[in-house]
């Protein structure tokens, strides 16, 4: 019997967009034994400003409903710290699921950051990375999936900004998590 596959996917989802969406139904065909762990971030690192996490949470928990494989997890809030590292949430993972091999879905626009994560050579000894597909990167070593559409969460709150009904949100957002998103 194989080990437990769990694939940590964390992001601000400030708001979730069908990017995100698309990327985890990719993941659970190339990947279809793990679990996907969607954790939105708590607090930002490096100071963000983020919608409402219990929002942000309510949007994801609609968008993947339909998905068996997708957990939608609130270990960085359960973590109780001011600031989320992906670092302390996979030593959190791997201490609860010691038999499990843990894996970091990132795009290919973090790879070139990635040396400057925090404990980046921890994290590297307690998970292995999937990257997916970015257009304007490099995509060596990407997981064979297309490349997804280049929405942005920035832009979805200045749309939201100046008008919630604007039907463009309708080719960004999944319709469950704009339902919550315009309440």
């Amino acid at each position: 019997m194989s080990k437990k596959h769990i694939i940590l996917y964390g992001g601000s989802f400030n708001p979730p967009h069908f990017s995100h969406l698309l990327f985890v139904a990719a993941l659970g065909g190339c990947f279809p034994d793990a679990e996907i762990w969607v954790a939105p971030t708590y607090v930002h690192a490096f100071g963000k400003p983020l919608m409402d996490y219990a929002l942000r949470l309510r949007m994801l928990e609609a968008m993947f409903a339909p998905y068996r494989n997708v957990v939608i997890s609130t270990i960085e809030r359960d973590l109780h710290r001011s600031t989320s590292y992906t670092v302390d949430v996979v030593r959190a993972i791997v201490s609860d699921h010691p038999d499990a091999r843990v894996s970091v879905a990132v795009g290919a626009d973090i790879v070139p950051t990635l040396p400057q994560w925090r404990e980046y050579d921890a994290l590297c000894r307690m998970a292995d990375f999937i990257v997916f597909p970015r257009e304007g990167y490099d995509n060596t070593g990407t997981v064979p999936m297309p490349i997804l559409p280049g929405i942005s969460s920035t832009e979805i709150r200045a749309i939201m900004a100046e008008n919630k009904d604007d039907p463009r949100l309708e080719a960004m957002i999944p319709a469950s998590a704009l339902a919550i998103l315009r309440q």
